[in-house]
């Protein structure tokens, strides 16, 4: 499938960028809205689009003070960007949306299905913040990087990121994917960190309509310590969530295992 081109849309107080398949040739229903995570942009999600785009419509933002959109003002947070979205989906008329967020983007997917109830049908979470402590071998991970980035350049920072903590699967990481990685984080203009660390989802979910799903991989440093606590306060918070562990997905788990992740999210947008 051809990349789909950028597409910009002027909202109130941001231009937002993002990429739309269309109407597939054999639609089976529910549109699929894609978050980004922390550093990213649609990206996050290019290994994704032909498989998921055969039978949705699919489109992918770039969230507000990423990639080629623009910044809000101040210092925004999650539900600043979801407002921003909020007003996109309106503009674009879309209703009966599959929501998904990843890592960072789950935060402000979680404020977008509340601010927009009518047009989200169902919400997924792969990684989420705010279901507990970040392990502390993924925080090693994310020091170790940024001290590689200042000692030996940011290239070789993102090559560390991806190796010990994005990707179980290291025989997926060539050059293209470092550039991809690298334009990124050097297009990403707000700091995630804190709003990740600072999280808390249970009473959230709690109070979000739509059917719910969340997604982690067996191998992220930043979760994988501490799974089983992970689902009990999901599911201590929404009893009818489902909880979805992949084998073999470290961070960035729709690249790491994209066939068991597109599976998943193709039956439960249906």
């Amino acid at each position: 499938m051809p990349t789909p081109p950028p597409r910009l849309l002027t909202l109130s107080r941001c231009t937002l960028a993002y990429r739309d398949t269309g109407d597939p040739p054999h639609d089976a229903g529910t549109p699929l809205v894609l978050l980004h995570g922390s550093h990213g942009d649609w990206r996050h999600w290019s290994a994704n689009l032909p498989a998921l785009s055969r039978t949705h419509r699919v489109l992918v933002p770039d969230m507000p003070c990423f990639g080629a959109s623009s910044s809000l003002p101040g210092e925004p947070e999650p539900g600043d960007l979801a407002q921003a979205l909020s007003e996109w989906m309106a503009q674009l008329d879309l209703t009966g949306v599959t929501l998904v967020g990843f890592s960072f983007g789950c935060l402000v997917a979680t404020a977008l299905a509340q601010a927009a109830p009518a047009r989200v049908a169902r919400l997924m979470l792969v990684h989420p913040p705010g279901l507990g402590i970040t392990g502390e071998r993924g925080a090693h991970i994310a020091a170790t990087a940024s001290a590689i980035a200042r000692s030996e350049g940011r290239r070789a920072g993102i090559r560390e990121t991806l190796t010990s903590l994005m990707l179980a699967d290291a025989s997926k990481i060539d050059e293209a994917m470092i550039d991809d990685a690298l334009s990124m984080a050097q297009a990403s203009r707000l700091r995630t960190t804190a709003l990740s660390r600072n999280a808390k989802l249970p009473p959230v979910l709690a109070n979000l309509p739509q059917p719910l799903t969340v997604v982690f991989g067996d191998r992220d440093p930043y979760h994988a310590h501490d799974l089983d606590g992970r689902r009990s306060r999901l599911l201590q918070a929404r009893e009818d969530a489902n909880f979805v562990l992949v084998r073999g997905a470290a961070h960035w788990l729709q690249r790491d295992q994209p066939q068991a992740f597109n599976k998943l999210l193709l039956d439960f947008a249906r």
